[in-house]
C-alpha cells in the first residue's frame, strides 16, 4: 500500500505544483500594467519608465502562458519530452528577461 501511495501521489503533487506556477504571476502582471498605465496617463516626462513597466507586464504574461503550457502538456514520447524541455528553457530565459526589465 505504501508503494502504491508513493507511486500515485508523487505525480499528483508534481502536477499540482506545476499548475500553481501560472497563478503566481497574476499579481505582478496586474501591478505592472496598472503602474504602466498610470505613468502613461499621468506623467508625460516618464514615458521611458512606462515602457519598462509595460514590457515587464508583457514578459510576465509570456512566463505565465509558458507555465500553463508546462503544467498542461503531458509527455507521451520523445518528441513531447523535447517540446516540454524547450518550453522550460524558454520559461527560464523569459523569466530572466523579466527580472532584467524589472530591475531598470
Amino acid at each position: 500500500m505504501r508503494a502504491l501511495v508513493g507511486v500515485i501521489s508523487s505525480p499528483i503533487v508534481q502536477s499540482a505544483r506545476e499548475g500553481n506556477i501560472s497563478s503566481w504571476f497574476f499579481l505582478p502582471i496586474l501591478g505592472c500594467f496598472l503602474v504602466g498605465g498610470l505613468l502613461f496617463s499621468e506623467f508625460e516626462d516618464l514615458k521611458w519608465l512606462e515602457y519598462f513597466y509595460m514590457s515587464s507586464g508583457g514578459f510576465f504574461v509570456l512566463v505565465a502562458l509558458l507555465g500553463i503550457f508546462i503544467s498542461q502538456f503531458s509527455v507521451l514520447n520523445a518528441a513531447d519530452k523535447r517540446k516540454k524541455q524547450v518550453a522550460v528553457i524558454l520559461f527560464i530565459s523569459i523569466s530572466f528577461l523579466t527580472i532584467l526589465a524589472c530591475s531598470k
